[in-house]
Parts: C-alpha cells; structure tokens; sequence
C-alpha cells in the first residue's frame, strides 16, 4: 500500500518537472499609435533567436527565442521599438540535438 502511495508521488512529480519546462511567458508586442509623428523611423532591421532539444526532450533556450530575436533587432538599429513584423522559423534535426531557429525583420522606431 505504501509503495503505491509513493509511486504516485514520484509519478505526480515527474508529471509537474516535465510541464513546467515546457512553459514560457507571452511575448507582449508593442502597441504604437497610428500617428508616425511620433516616431523616428531608423529603418529596417533583421534579429534571430535560437533555441536546442537535447536528446528531444530537454529544453535549452527554447521560450523566449522570438523575444530575443525582436530584441537583437532593436538594439541593432538603437531603437525602442518594432513594426511591420515578420517572422520565419527554421529547425534542424539530429539524433541527439535538435536546432530551432526564429528569424524577425521589421522596422525599427524610436519615440521623440
């Protein structure tokens, strides 16, 4: 009986350790106000965000890819935020490693 009790927990454990690496928080997407005069537009800019599966089940960097890649672009250009973006997203497979890619261009602005 007590043996049952404990497989369960174990079981229940692993159930929660697996999920919880598995979750992430939403990237919030800037809001601008439709009136550009606002903004400086300092032009077009490109960030990537990268993220690995080892073995197919651990997670390395997996969450927060599109964030970091938005972010990269921003700073490439020193602004504050972007528009118009688009976003691509590659992946590699290997048996051991998995790569997964996201690729953001858009318009960086900076507000005046």
């Amino acid at each position: 009986m007590k043996s049952q009790v404990v497989a369960k927990l174990v079981a229940m454990i692993a159930l929660i350790a697996v999920s919880s690496g598995c979750t992430g928080i939403p990237y919030k997407m800037a809001t601008v106000e439709p009136d550009l005069s606002k903004y400086e537009v300092l032009g077009p800019a490109t960030g990537q965000g990268r993220g690995y599966m080892v073995l197919s089940i651990i997670p390395v960097n997996q969450n927060n890819k599109i964030e970091r890649a938005i972010e990269k672009a921003i700073q490439s250009k020193g602004g504050d935020e972007m528009i118009d973006i688009s976003v691509q997203e590659s992946w590699f497979w290997a048996y051991v490693l998995n790569s997964y890619a996201v690729d953001v261009t858009g318009t960086v602005i900076k507000k005046k």
